[in-house]
């Protein structure tokens, strides 16, 4: 063992130069493949914190003319019909104001009196049915789920809790919603991990008599517990089957419905109306694959050096094996040295990994870098090292001891055609892997680089948004204060943020004699002049469109192919507002949507559609 360590330290000393790009090469490597296996965990464990994860399923629906795709949301009481169809049905939940369930969502104000102070907070907040706290895993630290939750009781998260309350029990004290008036704290949860698309949200109980009998209010989110998954794909046929509802015929309206697994939601893509945090299952095995071609790169690369410094070890190898030392003895020494040296490179790359971690690039995974976080991950990499030390090291050490004492004296090694042979395959396959991997990150960045250069129709780069909507009775104030400052060329507003979502609300209207669908976003009159949107045909929206009776419309351009729209169009169903102008197709969802019908609507009373919440300061 002594001249196994010896002959490590001397290799050290005497090729310091390939010892130092060993080791950097091997611990980049190895700390790129740790980062990535983060992010891949993260990913494929999505929703697996809930105890019944793999018998949990939201309910979807489609149906033409609704949405171009399946859509999460659907009416109460089919929900709750579809939860009583079937025996294999263990437990129903519904979710309203869906979208408050997901990351990006909206928000409301909270007020929690502190000895006579009002201090408001910004929380996400969600209305359930109680069943959603069995369905889903709540670990509840104040409290229990066995308590009855109702609308004016609340559930909250730990960081809430310790935010508002600091270190007192939140148990029994009082909350004020904007809407909803008094909440008295039931229960307080353990925060969720990020890699959940439930949200650490403030959960309250949907009122029991809630649009309870109307159909046309599609505005809740259904999951149901199973028995047993295998059971799930029979449940929507079984439904269809026993469906008794006067007027509805779903195979004459074309309505379908479909079971999404809860880990699925993760990787379902194009759905409308799902803000759920996404991924690509392709994207994730292109990770993968990355991640070993990496680990293969630094392995071949460490082999190519070790067979580099043959001409130079050989002689001295030999002249051990004439002296005595067993040729197997000094195989095994040379396989150890490899392993050594990955294992050192994997020291070194936990330390990259830690100052990754702080720098701005950490951002770009969204799994937690803490070694405490992936201990799985961390360990398994130290097996990993330790392998591909072996492997890189046990060719090399037979190739190294396998030659004659007379051939290695002649110091022919380095120009035999065997060597060459070796030392070119090695960096012919680097070159290969290395070129694969430049020309995927190119692709990867010109995909990204047309997200960010293209042309949205309107400038976004002098344009800075607010919300507003804790003041919305007071934007003549707000308008004057924000451009009495020097820079501010105008203030406009919206109800919704532009691009700020995969899709917007849709508002039906009787056109010649159909019923069709479009997004709408309400937006004050000086919207289209403040954020430079050409108007193709027709006219903008001016301040006399404000006192209109019912509104105006300014449809983009797939709409009026889609629809065959006319300037002055006007729909009896909205009070015959009208349609006074075309724009182009704008980008006003996100680059995963296709451009779909979309209108923005200017009107006198914008308080019935949720008022105008979002301002926008031309710079």
């Amino acid at each position: 063992m002594l001249t196994i360590l010896r002959n490590l330290v001397s290799v050290a000393r005497r090729f310091q130069l390939a010892a130092y790009l060993n080791i950097l090469g091997l611990s980049v490597a190895f700390a790129a493949f740790m980062i990535i296996m983060i992010q891949l965990d993260y990913d494929y464990s999505f929703d697996k914190c809930h105890k019944n994860y793999d018998k949990i399923f939201r309910l979807e629906m489609y149906m033409p003319g609704l949405s171009p795709t399946r859509i999460p949301i659907l009416p109460r009481p089919m929900a709750e019909m579809f939860f009583e169809s079937s025996p294999h049905i263990v437990a129903g939940a519904l979710s309203n104001h869906a979208a408050a369930l997901f990351v990006g969502s909206e928000a409301y104000f909270h007020v929690v009196n502190d000895d006579g102070a009002r201090n408001y907070y910004r929380e996400k907040s969600v209305s359930v049915t109680p069943g959603f706290f069995d369905m889903f895993t709540f670990d509840f630290v104040e409290g229990s789920a066995d308590v009855y939750i109702s609308p004016e009781n609340v559930f909250i998260p730990l960081s809430l809790a310790r935010k508002i309350f600091g270190d007192e029990p939140a148990v029994g004290k009082q909350i004020v919603h904007d809407d909803w008036g008094n909440q008295t704290v039931l229960a307080v949860y353990r925060d969720f991990p990020k890699n959940t698309f439930i949200e650490n949200c403030l959960y309250f109980a949907i009122q029991p008599d809630e649009n309870k009998d109307n159909w046309n209010h599609m505005e809740y989110t259904a999951f149901i517990l199973v028995n047993d998954a295998s059971n799930a794909p029979l449940l929507v046929d079984n439904f269809f089957r026993n469906l008794d509802v006067q007027g509805f015929n779903p195979e004459e309206m074309g309505f379908e419905l479909y079971l999404t697994a809860l880990t699925d939601i993760h990787f379902l893509p194009d759905m409308q109306y799902d803000f759920a945090p996404k991924a690509s299952r392709q994207t994730l095995m292109i990770l993968l694959a990355i991640a070993i071609v990496i680990i293969a790169i630094a392995a071949i690369n460490f082999t190519n050096f070790s067979t580099a410094l043959t001409p130079m070890r050989v002689k001295s190898l030999n002249t051990q094996h004439v002296l005595g030392l067993r040729r197997n003895k000094l195989r095994f020494a040379l396989v150890l040295e490899a392993v050594v040296v990955c294992f050192t490179s994997y020291i070194v790359a936990l330390l990259l990994v830690d100052l990754f971690k702080n720098t701005p690039l950490s951002r770009l995974v969204d799994g937690d870098l803490a070694y405490a976080a992936n201990p799985v991950i961390f360990i398994g990499t130290a097996l990993v090292a330790m392998f591909v030390g072996f492997l890189a090291g046990i060719y090399p050490s037979r190739y190294m001891t396998s030659f004659e004492p007379a051939f290695v004296l002649k110091g022919n090694f380095a120009l035999s055609p065997k060597g060459k042979q070796l030392r070119n395959s090695l960096i012919g396959i680097q070159y290969i892997a290395s070129f694969a991997l430049i020309i995927g990150a190119s692709f990867m960045y010109l995909q990204n680089r047309f997200m960010q250069n293209s042309n949205l129709g309107y400038p976004k780069d002098h344009i800075i948004t607010v919300d507003i909507s804790r003041i919305q009775g007071s934007i003549d104030a707000f308008t004057n204060q924000i451009k009495s400052y020097s820079g501010v060329a105008d203030v406009t507003y919206s109800r919704m943020l532009l691009s700020g979502s995969d899709g917007y609300q849709k508002w039906g209207a009787q056109f010649r004699g159909e019923q069709i669908l479009f997004q709408v976003i309400p937006v004050h009159y000086t919207f289209f002049d403040v954020m430079g949107i050409e108007i193709a045909e027709g006219r903008s929206s001016r301040q006399e469109d404000v006192n209109s009776e019912y509104g105006v419309f300014i449809f983009n351009e797939s709409a009026r192919k889609q629809f065959d729209f006319d300037l002055n169009t006007t729909f009896e169903s909205w009070g015959n507002a009208e349609i006074i102008g075309f724009m182009p197709d704008i980008k006003v969802a996100s680059f995963r949507m296709a451009v779909e019908p979309t209108a923005f609507f200017v009107t006198s009373n914008y308080s019935r559609f949720g008022g105008l919440n979002f301002a926008y300061g031309d710079f």
